[in-house]
């Protein structure tokens, strides 16, 4: 596995469908480091945040403006606060939630993704989804699951997650869409894997979603 340092990192702010690459700082959840003192596994997750001050605040702001307004629009709903360690006070790593059973439901205001193994890439003002099952959490790390492309309608390529226990996809619709529209593609979403789960499928593929 390679080591954080060995990745190239690159980060966008999306205004209004406008990418603009900015400068960043990164924290990973230790990926080398995968266990707490207490023996819990940690999540394997990447972390970058834009290294401007004002940049930080306004994107914390809209993001927590955006799930605010989509998180009233979904029965059961609700928000985590996810940053990481290193930065309790922004809002850009928060996600709505939804529970069905032991099936997770959830959706970032920002998206990320790993490109040949070589490069971290993630935008900000962009939306990503994300299922997994609780059942199997203790044998996951997040970062083997991100999708090889921002670009949307992508999703973890199957091979990384053969019996679909946990993967990301690149939602159509935008941030900047309405709350509305937003929470139909997230509830479209949901339903069409509780639908493959139902029917005891194991494949779900991007021209599904």
């Amino acid at each position: 596995m390679k080591k954080e340092e060995e990745y190239e990192y690159r980060l966008w702010i999306d205004e209004i469908g406008k990418e603009n690459q900015v400068k960043y700082i990164k924290e990973t959840d230790k990926l080398q480091d995968f266990y707490r003192l207490d023996n819990r596994k940690r999540l394997g997750n990447f972390h970058i945040i834009p290294d401007e001050p004002y940049l930080l605040k306004t994107c914390s702001e809209k993001i927590n403006e955006k799930l605010q307004g989509v998180k009233k629009k979904i029965a059961g709903a609700r928000i985590v606060h996810g940053n990481g360690k290193g930065y309790k006070d922004t809002n850009i790593f928060d996600y709505i939630e939804v529970v069905k059973d032991s099936r997770h439901y959830q959706m970032t205001g920002f998206r990320i993704a790993k490109i040949n193994d070589t490069v971290i890439e993630c935008v900000l003002n962009a939306l990503q989804f994300e299922t997994y099952d609780n059942k199997y959490k203790e044998n996951m790390r997040s970062h083997e699951f991100y999708p090889e492309s921002l670009e949307a309608g992508k999703m973890t390529v199957y091979e990384k997650s053969e019996n679909m226990e946990k993967y990301y996809y690149n939602p159509h619709v935008k941030f900047w869409e309405s709350d509305e529209e937003i929470c139909n593609a997230f509830i479209e979403f949901i339903e069409l894997n509780e639908a493959r789960v139902n029917k005891d499928s194991k494949s779900l593929n991007e021209k599904e979603l």
